[in-house]
């Protein structure tokens, strides 16, 4: 059965989340080189799992319609409070094997000098061990771009508000994983400030989400401990360095370049056995760059089937501005080049068209390279779609917040990531959400 990869926007493409190396077991290293092959992506994963976080969510917001689904205190809410060996530990993440953390974000306002620790297996000593800037966002564990913080120079916003803290080393386990923070400036915050009602959060405030995976529980997981975590110390760097680059090889690579009058198009045949196209490039001319970016469409077909339609600014993240950008999957240049690398096999038949939906000529240029590509059993087809909001408010005229649906996606594939442009006009809305995901 053929089976399709599907990819959505906002107004823009994706950002990818790894799924998928086709290892028996399941190790760190396993999990490390998943993360620096595009084409693991393209393949469902042969190890059955699915994704759940840990957070510091509103406990609050328990299901759509009732009281309190739009509650927004998302901070310092754990799920105990632990008294080890003479210390306080807050429990973050708590849940059994096998599994692995994938990705971890925090953040605090005040409290951000406390002591994280990972307790892997039951372990009664953390494997690891360390204060946020270090563990998440320092060199602990590993460089960036897989711990790492905001950009240098960049500033901390309202005062008190501590720098984000990112961590993409995988934490895999095969029991049972358990990860504390301990700070004793924590003190007890009702849900009401007026009225000393029990059972609130606590303050200073904590801001936290943990990704992980939960594997069947078949799966053969290596532990994580402090032995394999030394020896993939070159693994990790190697990781890091992959992942900044951006540089893709192909075994071909077709160039073309037209003057698109307003309803023609340009075509592109790529036909060619067990390949895939693994590379893009499009630099677009226009007198009027904004509205080209939008009524520029690209499509593209495999084997028949069309699963690309997207404007081009937005399937390459750039959407109708001119602002260079770059992600390991797309980026925009000075010069006004636009990148994709996302790997999209197909077996025999692939077609890629740039429609010109405006009314005014366009001037196209550019570049599709191919790979050869093994098509198994679990091999998907490259999907991505575009769909946009307009003129739609924050809040409604009762004051009250809604839920924005991204997307809705039925049958089996693996969603890999969205990327959004936001079109703000007002200076009182913070751009803050929250995801729900079913």
């Amino acid at each position: 059965m053929n089976k399709k990869i599907i990819l959505f926007y906002f107004p823009v493409l994706l950002v990818i989340f790894s799924f998928g190396w086709r290892n028996k077991e399941v190790t760190l290293n396993s999990l490390i080189r998943e993360m620096t092959g595009r084409g693991n992506l393209s393949y469902f994963p042969r190890q059955e799992f699915r994704l759940y976080q840990f957070s510091s969510y509103n406990r609050e917001s328990v299901s759509p319609g009732n009281k309190g689904w739009y509650a927004n205190r998302d901070m310092s809410h754990f799920i105990r409070v632990e008294k080890n060996n003479g210390r306080r530990e807050f429990v973050m993440f708590d849940t059994t094997g096998p599994g692995a953390i994938v990705r971890w974000w925090m953040t605090f306002y005040k409290a951000q000098d406390g002591i994280i620790r990972v307790y892997i297996d039951n372990d009664t000593v953390p494997v690891i061990k360390g204060r946020p800037d270090e563990l998440l966002s320092g060199k602990l564990l590993a460089s960036g771009p897989l711990a790492v913080s905001v950009q240098a120079g960049a500033e901390r916003g309202e005062a008190g508000r501590d720098y984000d803290h990112n961590l993409y080393v995988p934490i895999p386990f095969k029991l049972h994983c358990k990860v504390t923070y301990e700070c004793d400036l924590l003190v007890k915050r009702y849900k009401d400030e007026d009225v000393q009602v029990p059972g609130g959060f606590y303050w200073p405030d904590v801001f936290y989400n943990i990704d992980y995976r939960a594997y069947s529980k078949n799966t053969d997981v290596e532990s994580l401990s402090q032995e394999n975590l030394k020896k993939a110390g070159l693994l990790l760097k190697e990781a890091g360095e992959s992942l900044e680059n951006n540089k893709v090889t192909s075994i071909s690579e077709q160039g073309f370049e037209k003057l698109i009058l307003p309803g023609d198009s340009l075509i592109m045949d790529l036909s060619r056995n067990k390949c895939a196209v693994n590379r893009l490039m499009v630099e677009l001319t226009a007198a009027n760059m904004p509205q080209a970016l939008r009524s520029t469409v690209l499509s593209a077909s495999f084997d028949g089937m069309r699963t690309i339609w997207a404007p081009v600014g937005e399937f390459f993240g750039t959407g109708y501005s001119l602002n260079p950008h770059k992600t390991w999957m797309n980026q925009r240049d000075a010069k006004g080049s636009m990148e994709s690398f996302w790997v999209m096999p197909f077996r025999e038949k692939c077609t890629v068209t740039i429609i010109n939906y405006g009314s005014e000529d366009i001037h196209i240029k550019g570049l599709a390279g191919l790979i050869t590509y093994k098509w198994e059993n679990n091999s998907m087809y490259f999907g991505a779609s575009w769909h946009e909001y307009n003129h739609i408010k924050s809040r409604t005229k009762k004051g009250e917040p809604f839920d924005l649906n991204f997307i809705d996606i039925r049958g089996k594939g693996v969603y890999v990531g969205d990327q959004v442009t936001l079109f703000n006009n007002t200076y009182e809305w913070w751009g803050e959400g929250d995801e729900k995901i079913f």
